[in-house]
């Protein structure tokens, strides 16, 4: 990390060591079936092999999807910590997927690596201190046609969950350890994701708009229901920021990017006609991309922003 590490850098680097996320044990269609259509476009009339880097890829779960579904691109997933991608390569192992797993830093340069026709961010630039810093190195190393595809925490659909997590941090009090207050989750009703349960609610939600998931693996997040490492992410990570979607646009915008808007079935709508109709509908489809995707977010909450983008 660029400079001294803070007591915050510290513990993110800390969480992860102990609790390598997200670790499920399974290779995920999730981002791969989000990225499809941008795959197919990027290959069209090319010869050669696509480059892919999954930058932030945790225990290689989504990169590894990546590489099941594009058999003919060469992906690299990238995370800081060791404990994460020793899972990686083993899951990676395990499932005789080609992915080369390495250590990376997005707060420092990656001018060594690349240049990647599509890199994949999901889940990590809000987490990071200055995720505009990310943003500019990941623009450093994508190829001059290519494409980001990334993911923010959405501040309206996030917002039921940090109220549980600060209601947590005050219920443990100043200096809990995470032990502690994984412990008091697990009592005090606050953890409106856990359990079969509430997954498979969760699921049934997200078929209107996505994200779309394979079936079986679908099933098997139902049955393990939500780990030790969801919960820690989610309850007791020390640094994360969510996000509207005016703020996504202006983040890219500054670090040299051009948004897109967000892949299909990513969960928001596709279509205005998914939520409106008559004279409601023809005032949003007349509306830019910045007023729809204002609106669209205060009705359907999602809770992640999947966005698209290229270089400016």
């Amino acid at each position: 990390m660029t400079g001294p590490l803070t007591a915050a850098d510290r513990e993110v680097a800390r969480l992860y060591e102990d609790y390598p996320y997200p670790a499920h044990g399974i290779v995920s269609s999730v981002v791969a079936r989000m990225a499809a259509p941008t795959v197919k476009a990027l290959q069209a009339g090319r010869a050669g092999r696509l480059a892919i880097l999954d930058a932030g890829c945790g225990t290689g779960e989504q990169a590894l999807g990546l590489a099941r579904a594009t058999p003919h691109a060469e992906v690299t997933g990238l995370d800081y910590s060791e404990a994460s991608l020793r899972f990686a390569r083993d899951l990676a192992a395990r499932h005789r997927l080609a992915v080369r797993f390495v250590r990376g830093d997005l707060s420092q340069p990656l001018d060594e690596r690349g240049p990647f026709d599509l890199v994949v961010c999901v889940g990590t630039l809000h987490h990071l201190a200055d995720p505009e810093t990310g943003l500019r190195h990941l623009r450093a190393v994508l190829a001059p046609h290519g494409r980001l595809l990334g993911m923010v925490y959405g501040a309206f659909g996030k917002a039921a969950l940090f109220r549980a997590r600060d209601a947590l941090d005050a219920l443990a009090g100043p200096g809990a350890s995470r032990e502690e207050k994984l412990s008091l989750l697990s009592v005090a009703r606050l953890a409106n994701n856990a359990g079969p349960l509430e997954y498979a609610k969760a699921l049934i939600h997200r078929r209107r708009f996505g994200p779309d998931i394979d079936w079986r693996e679908a099933a098997g997040r139902v049955l393990a229901g939500r780990s030790a490492a969801y919960q820690a992410d989610a309850y007791t990570h020390p640094r994360e920021a969510s996000y509207r979607w005016a703020e996504v646009a202006t983040m890219l915008e500054r670090t040299g990017y051009r948004w897109l808007g967000w892949p299909a079935r990513s969960g928001m709508p596709d279509e205005a006609r998914a939520l409106f109709r008559g004279a409601a509908l023809e005032r949003i489809e007349q509306a830019d991309l910045g007023t729809k995707a204002s609106v669209y977010e205060r009705i359907v909450c999602p809770p992640s922003l999947y966005f698209l983008a290229e270089a400016a």
